[in-house]
């Protein structure tokens, strides 16, 4: 997807598999223009009409950490999403490593 479709970006469309027994744990790494431009709220959002839990937050280098934990299939989609980003924001790396699940209940903004 491109900056284009943005916008039009409807996750909760897919949530039609029923995929939610194997729960994977991504810690992904967004680069670019990803603070101060709402980037956490919108990714809580995208992360909530998925069923990923886990947490965002903004690191001092001007990244954004997150660490997501999901359905495989719910978590390529919220992968995609990140690649996109906010509607201000400009994303140019999304670095991705997969852990062992902590078994996170809600997905959550930490300052």
């Amino acid at each position: 997807m491109d900056k284009s479709q943005r916008q039009t970006f409807k996750p909760s469309v897919f949530l039609r598999d029923k995929e939610t027994r194997n729960t994977l744990k991504y810690c992904i790494t967004i680069r670019g223009r990803v603070q101060g431009v709402f980037f956490r709220k919108y990714t809580q959002e995208s992360a909530e009409e998925l069923g990923i839990k886990g947490f965002v937050q903004n690191r001092p280098d001007g990244t954004v950490y997150c660490e997501a934990e999901g359905a495989e299939s719910h978590l390529q989609l919220f992968i995609d999403w990140c690649g996109i980003g906010s509607p201000h924001s400009h994303v140019t790396a999304v670095e991705v490593e997969r852990k062992e699940g902590v078994g996170f209940d809600t997905f959550q903004i930490l300052k």
